[in-house]
């Protein structure tokens, strides 16, 4: 209301909103070294369910396009998908992806690891897409199915670099949407969709990780490092865009935002880990 949108417009912003980076938080908590801290597994889930809950949200909305109203069907099917994808990827592959990496990694050939590795990865992630979702659901399911496997540290070592590599084309690949000459132009709204993403993923995620009886600083921590805008926030936006029925001053404002959010999040991620917990604290 305070943008001057329709409720059309911000179905469509609220949807764009609704996911986190997997990218960018997944990278910034490594360089930290807190990828295996309860509380960044606890942030990794969550950006697996968030981008799932935009998928949904995107299937309702493109239903309401179609046939003007929320076709249960469709949203239905989309749901469907969802299970049937996640559930058989993750019976199939917790079974056969251990084995198969076990068996690569015993020719003691690095380079052949991890080209089977990133190909099963990027298979997956292309078969979700294919089906609707991000890539991100696909390569996380695919790490889910790797890790049982004993070989599973030569993997992540023979990957980091590749690891490195694909973050800063992503970096770049989101740098390339902001127009500089028109970044003045778009900073006011930008900044008050900030904020307002900001105070309601904060708040949200908080008021979660209490309800289900996580302490103040580790629903703080979890909160900060949730409060970002994802990559799936161009997806959405273009699809409004094709459609032509958003505003076309969104999609910039939202490429401000991401821009302004992707800069805060080694900060905000640094600020949340540097609280106390006191259920760490040692007892004398």
């Amino acid at each position: 209301l305070i943008l001057g949108l329709s409720l059309l417009d911000s179905a469509f912003l609220g949807t764009a909103l609704a996911s986190s980076s997997t990218a960018i938080i997944a990278k910034v908590l490594a360089d930290m070294g807190k990828l295996h801290e309860r509380s960044a597994s606890i942030m990794l889930g969550v950006l697996v369910v968030e981008d799932l809950v935009v998928v949904l949200l995107l299937a309702m909305l493109q239903s309401y396009l179609s046939v003007g109203s929320f076709g249960m069907w469709f949203i239905g099917w989309e749901i469907l998908k969802i299970i049937l994808f996640i559930g058989g990827a993750l019976a199939v592959g917790t079974l056969v992806i251990p084995r198969i990496i076990d068996r690569v990694a015993g020719i003691r050939r690095l380079e052949v690891l991890v080209i089977i590795s990133v190909g099963l990865v990027f298979g997956l992630a292309f078969l979700g897409n294919v089906l609707g979702f991000s890539f991100a659901i696909g390569a996380f399911i695919m790490g889910v199915c790797i890790a049982p496997a004993k070989s599973v540290h030569k993997v992540a070592h023979g990957t980091r670099r590749l690891k490195d590599i694909f973050g800063a084309i992503f970096f770049v690949s989101v740098g390339a949407l902001i127009n500089v000459g028109e970044f003045a132009g778009f900073l006011v709204p930008a900044v008050l969709i900030t904020i307002g993403m900001f105070c309601g993923k904060l708040g949200g995620v908080r008021l979660g990780m209490r309800l289900f009886g996580h302490g103040r600083v580790m629903s703080l921590r979890v909160g900060l490092g949730m409060a970002q805008i994802g990559e799936f926030a161009f997806i959405v936006m273009q699809v409004g865009l094709g459609a032509g029925v958003i505003d076309s001053r969104l999609y910039p404002a939202i490429g401000v935002a991401v821009l302004i959010t992707t800069f805060l999040t080694p900060y905000l991620l640094r600020a949340g880990y540097g609280l106390k917990d006191p259920g760490r604290q040692a007892v004398p």
